[in-house]
């Protein structure tokens, strides 16, 4: 695995341009595949846990593997910008799941978007939308937004904690200061 580790804070110069390329090609549609790292420990990706591409399926961290259970992909950037669908493909049927949270059967509202919320699998609809790691002022977050919602919160690697199966949540983003992500919600992202 080509491992490219980037936080939009700490890159020079010279990595704006791989940061361009990432995300240029990233966003070419199901053939571009990522692995997504928290920071704090590269060698661990996000995946789909028990490797089951269903609907309600959390979404977890794990030893990096190559399994197509960690290969995620953003949407494209939709008109005016702004953020877009993450999904991952079941390389059995090439169904996309995307990521989000409750309810499995249709839009959350705004009682659904609390601290805490599991992130799970359901099938891609246009109110999924996450920020890219590497967005301009992200800073490595990965910032959740409801279409028809007040807030956003951040993907966020529960307690810290990278043991394999650890389900990811929604969290409050660092208000603050949002150019400064809690560590928790720091994201790298390098080629599947």
């Amino acid at each position: 695995m080509k491992f490219s580790v980037f936080v939009i804070s700490a890159i020079s110069a010279a990595s704006n341009s791989l940061a361009a390329s990432i995300e240029s090609r990233q966003d070419q549609g199901p053939g571009w595949l990522v692995n997504v790292h928290p920071k704090a420990a590269p060698n661990k990706c996000i995946g789909v846990l028990g490797g089951k591409f269903i609907v309600g399926s959390s979404v977890d961290i794990y030893d990096c593997n190559g399994s197509p259970t960690q290969g995620w992909n953003w949407g494209p950037v939709p008109a005016g910008g702004g953020p877009s669908q993450v999904f991952i493909t079941n390389p059995v049927n090439s169904e996309k799941f995307c990521m989000d949270i409750a309810p499995l059967n249709g839009r959350p509202g705004t009682n659904n978007l609390v601290n805490g919320a599991k992130v799970v699998l359901k099938k891609c609809d246009v109110s999924q939308k996450f920020g890219r790691p590497y967005a301009t002022g992200a800073n490595g977050a990965i910032v959740y937004s409801m279409t028809a919602g007040a807030g956003s919160l951040c993907i966020d690697l529960r307690n810290g904690i990278t043991t394999n199966r650890n389900v990811l949540q929604l969290w409050s983003c660092n208000e603050a200061d949002r150019t400064k992500p809690f560590k928790n919600q720091i994201w790298t992202i390098s080629e599947h």
